[in-house]
């Protein structure tokens, strides 16, 4: 919305510089925000093949390929209902849908 209507009206009634300068200052305190903010990232190394990684993943589902599903929905979570309340956190609860 801000580049339809203050950008354009700025490049055709001001100039093309301050049209074009103005995203570009934008764009640099953003790039500056980002680096600012790095040392507080968690980095992680690498470590391993990525692609080990993905066929672990693959050969698993292929392995439950055709495992049923339990009948109460309750139990497709991974942790009990107290451990969600103890920790704060919500569950996604079962739809029919997609």
């Amino acid at each position: 919305l801000f580049a339809y209507t203050i950008l354009v009206y700025v490049q055709d009634n001001v100039g093309w510089a301050l049209g074009y300068g103005i995203p570009t200052i934008g764009l640099a305190v953003s790039i500056l925000i980002f680096i600012s903010g790095t040392p507080f990232y968690r980095h992680k190394a690498a470590s391993g093949s990525p692609f080990t990684r993905i066929l672990q993943v693959l050969v698993a589902a292929l392995r439950k390929w055709n495992v049923a599903f339990p009948n109460d929905p309750k139990e497709l979570h991974e942790l009990p209902v107290e451990e969600y309340t103890r920790r704060r956190k919500s569950r996604i609860e079962h739809t029919p849908f997609l």
